[in-house]
């Protein structure tokens, strides 16, 4: 049965424990934010996602800039509001 309702969610992040050489261990806040709402993203996010699953830089772009606030939705983990995980 298909989705009749999408319910938006406002935000999400992840806390993530990282072990630095063993001794340290840093905790990082990761915001997931939609792709549309951060185009600046868009062609970093294609070259990621074509070392892993190649693919034609133009199909991925199209892919990529289709994401809206409904279906389908391209989401994104970012290091900090300034640059992309």
């Amino acid at each position: 049965m298909p989705f009749s309702r999408v319910v938006r969610v406002a935000s999400i992040s992840f806390t993530c424990l990282i072990s630095l050489n063993k001794k340290h261990v840093k905790n990082m806040d990761l915001p997931v934010v939609p792709l549309h709402k951060h185009p600046q993203y868009t062609m970093e996010c294609c070259k990621l996602i074509n070392s892993e699953w190649p693919r034609s830089e133009t199909a991925r772009l199209r892919s990529l800039e289709s994401s809206g606030d409904t279906l389908p939705t391209c989401l994104i983990l970012l290091r900090d509001s300034q640059s992309l995980l």
